[in-house]
């Protein structure tokens, strides 16, 4: 019964003809209940998110798609991590919520500097590759978002 406790709850989804990828969006939900809206680590993430929306947001000059270069699974690793170091909801609000983001964005740029992200859910899966521009959106982060949030 222990070992059936700590299982995650994944499925798997269809990518192309020949790839597979497990998501764990049932286990992203029971983590996000834990911290409905007004708490500070549901206000981190869409502060995150809208930064990331805002300032780095760029379009496909062909198809005109947006295109940010960060995904939210980033995001939600960092922040899930830091849920686990800062449980609780007032350690995400008020005074904290501007600590939290600054923290967030520091270890993205960490990440994404030394191209090494573990998933949250599978920590021997790196969810960062050289080829897909990691050490790119470090920058970016650095030069527009983070620069932006500490004025």
């Amino acid at each position: 019964a222990h070992a059936a406790a700590n299982m995650l709850s994944c499925h798997m989804l269809l990518l192309t003809k020949f790839y597979l990828r497990m998501s764990f969006s049932k286990e992203e939900q029971r983590i996000m209940k834990q911290y409905p809206y007004p708490d500070g680590q549901n206000r981190c993430m869409r502060l995150l998110k809208f930064l990331r929306d805002q300032q780095l947001t760029e379009f496909d000059p062909e198809t005109g798609a947006p295109f940010t270069g960060l995904p939210t699974y980033w995001i939600k690793t960092i922040l899930y991590g830091m849920y686990q170091e800062y449980p609780h909801a007032s350690q995400g609000q008020g005074d904290y919520l501007g600590v939290r983001v600054v923290q967030a964005l520091d270890r993205l740029i960490d990440a994404c500097a030394r191209i090494d992200l573990p998933s949250f859910f599978l920590p021997n899966c790196n969810l960062l590759h050289p080829e897909k521009g990691s050490r790119l959106v470090a920058d970016k982060i650095k030069g527009t978002i983070l620069c932006e949030f500490i004025r």
